[in-house]
């Protein structure tokens, strides 16, 4: 699938892996349930644009997409390892 962004193509993965929640709680269990990532404990009880996350012993940080009615997404491409 291909978006125009300010008269650019990009091309965006249909088969990406995403988790997504209407509500903050909502969305950290999809986190662990649809990607597989144990959410950190502090990151566990507020909103925030980045969050700390856990897998295979390894830690990584993923950039959380807030829209306007509030809802939240994290795309398996907006995680990076920590290192």
């Amino acid at each position: 699938m291909k978006k125009l962004i300010k008269g650019a193509s990009v091309t965006a993965s249909s088969n990406a892996l995403k988790a997504v929640g209407r509500y903050w709680s909502a969305f950290i269990d999809n986190v662990k349930s649809q990607l597989g990532y144990e959410v950190d404990s502090a990151d566990r009880s507020h909103p925030s644009e980045y969050i700390l996350l856990y897998k295979d012993n390894n830690t990584y940080e993923g950039h959380v997409t807030r829209y306007s009615d509030h809802s939240y997404e994290l795309m398996d491409y907006n995680i990076t390892k920590v290192e």
